[in-house]
């Protein structure tokens, strides 16, 4: 049985389908017992009470389930654009018919569930081939793929076919095959978009959906899908330009501005965050029910500490789209009391809900196996991202967490491997550089850990380097330089909660002392904490 079938019979009910079992098996056992104890009641009436108990019991079940009914089933949805070699980015058309069809299979009301390379990042680094892509999709139990390739030697001027791809069993069969003729991009895209959501199981035809085409030239689309390319290679100053002279020219086209939006927000949100803003609300203006927009306004809320805005950007979001992984995830980032009107029950039960949805939704993993790790839980955590690193091998924010994890299981050499192999990938990268300081502390390689925790400290990494440096300095027995790198922790004391900085305090009372008797430091003793 599937797990989202298993979800869905379960309800939000406490335990799910397991109470069945259970409760009917108490029942059973206990019936038995009074049934053989008393001796007078005969073998038929035995199985007649027990039949009818268990009628009320899938009756009771069925009525709770009612109450507590569970969220439709996710239908996941992967749209692919196709690069026409390995050197080269896709086709503009090719990326603009993906962007239409993600928006129209996201205004249906069919639960549809876009697995976005936004927050899988695996779905870039999958490679090209039809192998590989099939692979990962049954690993994220993916129903649907849709795969827009290059028509042969015509390509470079936008021929492309559409393959719709359906899971049946372990492998995935092309279900139908859409010509996008290299026309007028807004008719061929609207076109796709809309047989693509009809063969996918929705007909009722749309309207008005967020995103969709207006009547414009092609060179517009071809301006506004380079722009995102741009963006995507790190090109973030030409991006902004290109899509701040689309926004002069149409004013009344939110495609743009959305995109200006998301631009920065990578970018430079602390600079442009008025910018960003005005773009937004925009959007909105132009098209109140786009929960993109409330997506990336939620973001901005957050960037700038702005709880109470982004806890409704988030839920406006949720309104409409509660099918989007994304919004169950920053709604997770917000404190416990900001969602006791949803479903979900706390942290865990809303990135446990994003997964559900998107499996490869790293950020999300991460955020669960680092709760796990505050509660304590630290086999559910390896678990957890262990299915993670099966999904992407070479994910830097997977092995970083498994790195943290396996640290607290205290598998110390297997921790510093993750963290060596984050290197490989990332040289220099301050996270990986920070958990091999640490391991090498519990390895006792004390020169090695401070050459790794000060290198994490000047190239951008946390404060708490400066912690950990005192740790091993403290445990090399050199106490003045422990001593004065505590000191560095403490002057970065960041409230009750900073729990580093209040141990460094307490450190230094204790080294102050050690150094008073020991080395009889006289020029120590009188010093204060700033």
């Amino acid at each position: 049985m599937s797990s989202d079938l298993l979800a869905y019979l379960s309800g939000r009910l406490p335990l799910g389908i397991k109470l069945l079992p259970l409760v009917g098996g108490t029942f059973t056992f206990v019936w038995w017992v009074i049934w053989r104890g008393t001796g007078f009641w005969r073998r038929h009436r035995f199985f007649r009470i027990l039949w009818q108990g268990w009628v009320v019991i899938i009756t009771l079940y069925i009525v709770a389930w009612r109450i507590f009914p569970p969220p439709p089933i996710p239908i996941r949805v992967v749209v692919v654009a196709e690069r026409p070699d390995s050197d080269s980015p896709p086709h503009w058309r090719a990326r603009g018919l993906a962007d239409a069809i993600e928006r129209r299979l996201a205004a249906s009301r069919k639960p549809f569930t876009i697995q976005s390379p936004e927050f899988i990042p695996v779905l870039t680094r999958a490679g090209s081939t039809t192998e590989r892509l099939d692979s990962l999709a049954l690993q994220m139990e993916v129903r649907w793929q849709v795969q827009i390739v290059p028509s042969g030697e015509t390509s470079t001027v936008g021929r492309h076919t559409v393959l719709i791809k359906r899971r049946r069993g372990d492998a995935f069969k092309t279900a139908a095959e859409i010509d996008a003729v290299g026309s007028l991009f807004v008719g061929d895209a609207i076109r796709v978009a809309e047989e693509v959501s009809r063969r996918l199981g929705d007909s009722s035809p749309l309207e008005r959906w967020p995103g969709k085409p207006p009547n414009l030239p092609d060179v517009q689309f071809a301006a506004l899908y380079t722009a995102v390319e741009h963006c995507e290679a790190g090109q973030f100053d030409s991006a902004a330009a290109i899509l701040t002279d689309l926004i002069d020219e149409h004013p009344r086209w939110a495609a743009p501005r959305l995109e200006l939006a998301r631009t920065l927000l990578s970018h430079q949100p602390g600079l442009g965050g008025d910018r960003i803003k005005a773009a937004l609300l925009k959007v909105l203006e132009l098209e109140p029910d786009n929960a993109e927009a409330y997506i990336l306004l939620g973001r901005l809320f957050l960037e700038f500490r702005g709880w109470n805005e982004a806890e409704s950007a988030f839920k406006l979001a949720y309104h409409h789209n509660p099918d989007d992984p994304r919004v169950f995830y920053y709604l997770s980032r917000l404190n416990d009391q900001r969602f006791h009107d949803l479903p979900w029950d706390g942290e865990p039960e809303l990135l446990e809900r994003a997964l559900t949805l998107a499996s490869g939704y790293e950020a999300a993993r991460a955020a669960l196996a680092a709760w796990f790790r505050e509660q304590l839980q630290y086999q559910p955590s390896y678990d957890l991202l262990t299915i993670g690193l099966a999904l992407d091998p070479v994910s830097v924010s997977m092995k970083l967490a498994m790195s943290a994890t396996l640290l607290k299981l205290t598998r110390n050499e297997e921790a510093l491997e993750q963290c060596r192999q984050v290197l490989e990938l990332r040289p220099g990268h301050p996270g990986a550089l920070y958990n091999m300081g640490i391991t090498l502390i519990w390895l006792e390689r004390y020169d090695e850990a401070i050459a790794a925790l000060d290198s994490s400290y000047r190239s951008g990494g946390t404060v708490d380097n400066l912690y950990y440096l005192g740790i091993a300095y403290q445990r090399k027995r050199d106490f003045r330089e422990a001593m004065r790198q505590f000191k560095r922790r403490v002057a970065y004391y960041q409230g009750a909660d900073d729990r580093a900085a209040v141990s460094a305090r307490e450190r230094v009372k204790k080294l102050r002392k050690w150094i008073a008797k020991e080395d009889s430091l006289a020029g120590i003793e009188g010093e204060g904490i700033d």
